[in-house]
């Protein structure tokens, strides 16, 4: 199910004419596919206003090799530059729909929906530019089963360097949104992840050869508390590469 809106934002300024703005519901376990018919680069502004975090996906046309890959975390907004070659897919792996609001410069050609396709559906890629420190890693803090720490606007919790087992940890956010990844720890690419919100706690899955990565993608400072299922070296807060 596709709601458009007409554009709304004609009449903010004489610049507003070429941009289009569409509503977007994406149903469940199903991904919205953008600008598949585009000959020009664009730019959007995206507004996740449900409940339902969406991975956002940069793909090569040609190819269908992910470029980018970002988590559109519930109340949050992203903005992507997309080039000619390129189309955008936002993917709901939830079990309830999405609602995104999206504001593009121009009027964009080429949208639809289709059902996932397990695995095929979650490529892997750096998120959203994200690269693990390349440094020899000097761990903050021993090895535990529980870390409170305080992460600054762009700052990461890398969490599990270390780790020759697989573990499950149980992650809380205070004080704004956290951005919550897991990805291989030798190539930094992307296994899952989703947003989570101030004040919520959910629990994630963390297998042999994986990192946790928790990220402050927001406007202010935030605390975050990690409690696992049992000892885990390596914790460090870095400032990732983009």
């Amino acid at each position: 199910m596709l709601r458009l809106l007409l554009p709304i934002l004609v009449l903010l300024s004489p610049l507003s004419c070429s941009q289009s703005t569409a509503g977007l519901t994406i149903p469940a376990k199903q991904m919205f596919v953008l600008g598949e018919d585009m000959d020009a680069g664009y730019s959007a502004t995206l507004t996740n206003r449900g409940k339902q975090a969406v991975r956002l996906q940069i793909v090569r046309k040609s190819d269908l090799e992910v470029v980018k890959s970002l988590m559109l975390a519930p109340r949050s907004t992203k903005s992507v530059a997309i080039a000619r070659q390129e189309l955008v897919q936002m993917i709901n792996s939830g079990e309830r729909e999405a609602d995104l609001l999206v504001v593009m410069n121009k009027s964009v050609k080429g949208m639809r929906t289709q059902p996932l396709k397990g695995e095929a559906a979650m490529t892997a890629a750096p998120v959203d530019g994200y690269l693990l420190p390349a440094d020899d890693p000097v761990f903050e803090l021993s090895p535990n089963n529980r870390f409170r720490t305080e992460l600054e606007v762009g700052e990461c919790f890398l969490v599990g360097e270390g780790s020759r087992q697989d573990y499950t940890a149980d992650v809380k956010a205070k004080g704004g949104p956290l951005q919550l990844h897991v990805l291989k720890s030798v190539n930094s690419n992307f296994v899952r992840g989703f947003g989570l919100g101030s004040g919520s706690t959910e629990t994630v899955s963390v297998d042999e050869g994986e990192v946790l990565y928790l990220c402050n993608d927001g406007r202010t400072a935030i605390r975050v508390v990690v409690s696992l299922s049992r000892e885990v070296p390596g914790a460090r807060v870095v400032t990732p590469s983009r």
